[in-house]
Order: C-alpha cells, then structure tokens, then sequence
C-alpha cells in the first residue's frame, strides 16, 4: 500500500452492493447537497440540523451490541468511550482516538458510530471520540485546543505508541492539526494516524474543488470559501493548525489516508500526502470510485464500507505491534 491507487469495486457481480451504492449516491445528491447548498449560517439554523442529524443518527443507527458505549469527559472535554466486549489481549491498554467531521459545525461522537464501532470491533481497542467545540459559538483554534487537551490526557495513562488517531473530513484537518501541535509542543507523536478524505486547505487552492464540484454528490463546494471565514473567524488562514497542508510534515507518524475518486477534496489529501512522502515520511491512500465523501459512516447500509474500516484497522493494528516490538 505504498503507492496511491484505486480499488476496484468490490464485484461486478454482486448487484445488490452496486444499486446500494447508486441509490445512496442519488439520495445524498438529491436531498443532503440540497441542504447543505442552501443551509444558512444563524446559529438558529445551525442548531437546527444539528438537531436533525443527531435524531437520524439515533433513528438509523444500529444499537452495535458488541460495543459498550459510555460518555465522559477528559481533561473537561466530551468525549466518548466506545469499548468492545472482546478486546485484544496482545494490545493492552492501546486506544484508538477519533475526531469526527462535519464542517467543524455539526455532527459529534454519536452521529459517527458507523464509523467508531466497527473500529473498536476490528481493532479490538477502545476507541476515545472527543466532542470538540463547534462554531460558530467557538471559532478556531477552539477546537483545535480540545482535540489537544484530549491527547494529552490519554498521554498521562499510556505511552503514545498505544494511541492512534483518526477522523473524516474536518475532523481529518483536526487531525492533522493535532499533530502539528503536538509536534511544536515537543509531545511524543502516536504509533499512526489515519485521515478519511481530510479537509487540509481552507484556500480552496485545490484543483480537485474545482474539476469534481460537479461530481461530488455531497459536498457544495462554492461554500468553501463561507465555512473558512465562519471557522477562522479572521485567523490567519495558512496557519497549519488551521490549514495543516501549509505546514511541514517532518516526523509525523505513519499515516493512512482514504478518499473518494470523484471528492472535491480529492487534492486536499493527494498534496498532503506529496509532502509527508517528500518529508521521508510514511504515508499510504487508497482512492474509492464512485463513493461519497466519508462514506465509512454508512456502514450500516453499504458493504464496501465495512472492507475500508476493516482496512483501516488492520492498518492500525500492524502499527500497534510494529510500536511494540520496536521497543
């Protein structure tokens, strides 16, 4: 998995998996693009789809009996503890870290457990989702200083070759963020870090916005440019916590990262990736056709996206033991 390239899809054959596919395309083209094209940015619309989101997330969701999920807070950040009911004994104590997406306004720990259950179930780790701050209320570097505050709390109960990261789309810029923090505050990077098409550039510099923003079934790409003001809330836009592709990238841990052929954020990956590898770095994509942004979270409807989580943790889980025997 060195190099960047394409899987296929999973078969020719297998009808089912391709009009599944097809129809969640349709849907999210159809009704979600609509809204997010044309979702306001008061604080009393925002909080509007949050409450939508989070009511289809407990509506669709299924209650994954083999993971035990309980809330609490680290360092006085929300987060959630997602434990499955067998975990690995040759990874003890070791812990997966997600940060969701949602264009740093919606979603939280619960939306994504199609994406945080399966991974505690393939890793056999817990996995700690945090609940950073939102904006508009909390603009950046809000949520970059949770997702912070978070690390160095599971830092105090086990050493980072046990922690890996992970998130999708603004949690993705998060992650990336986090390791550009830590890095400059001289805390231990963890044993890898995985990225689920990561928003890096909030210039919109990317060729990919441009040449797929009618391809992408679910991302309007024309408010790239409203969402960057409405998180930065006048920051400097380069700076790496915020647009981490500006940063460099020496020393970061192993990285995955997933992303959709016909995604506007398509470059936003692909250049991040360029500037770790040219950094001597280790950094792994695998290029999706025909799938939606982040489509990891609709595990419970499309097959395929079981095969990426299941990919992802395996990814993870070597990485965990090559931290392990390297000691």
């Amino acid at each position: 998995m060195s190099n960047t390239y394409t899987h296929p899809h999973t078969s020719a054959a297998d009808v089912s998996t391709t009009l599944r596919q097809r129809l969640l395309n349709w849907t999210l083209r159809t009704v979600i693009k609509r809204r997010l094209r044309a979702l306001p940015v008061e604080q009393e619309a925002i909080a509007q789809q949050r409450q939508r989101i989070e009511g289809l997330a407990q509506r669709f969701l299924p209650n994954d009996k083999r993971v035990v999920i309980k809330e609490g807070h680290l360092k006085d950040v929300a987060v959630e503890h997602i434990t499955p009911t067998e975990l690995a004994a040759d990874l003890p104590n070791h812990v997966v870290y997600y940060i969701h997406g949602g264009a740093f306004i919606l979603c939280s720990p619960r939306t994504h457990r199609g994406i945080t259950a399966p991974l505690a179930r393939y890793t056999g780790c817990e996995v700690v989702a945090v609940q950073y701050r939102l904006c508009p209320e909390h603009p950046y570097p809000a949520a970059v200083s949770d997702v912070v505050s978070v690390y160095r709390a599971l830092l105090e109960t086990r050493d980072a070759r046990q922690i890996t990261i992970a998130g999708d789309s603004a949690g993705g810029n998060l992650v990336l963020a986090l390791l550009h923090a830590a890095r400059e505050a001289g805390l231990p990077m963890p044993a890898s870090a995985v990225c689920l098409s990561p928003l890096t550039d909030l210039t919109g510099s990317g060729e990919s916005i441009r040449t797929n923003i009618r391809h992408d079934v679910l991302l309007p790409g024309e408010r790239m440019v409203e969402l960057a003001k409405l998180y930065l809330d006048g920051a400097y836009i380069r700076e790496p916590t915020a647009s981490p592709l500006f940063g460099d990238f020496d020393g970061f841990p192993p990285m995955l990262f997933h992303v959709g052929d016909r995604e506007i954020l398509l470059d936003d990956s692909l250049r991040v990736i360029d500037k770790i590898r040219h950094s001597g770095g280790e950094a792994h994509c695998r290029i999706w056709p025909d799938l939606p942004h982040v489509f990891h979270a609709f595990s419970s409807y499309l097959p395929v996206a079981h095969q990426a989580l299941q990919e992802v943790a395996d990814f993870m889980s070597a990485r965990f033991k090559s931290a392990v025997a390297s000691r």
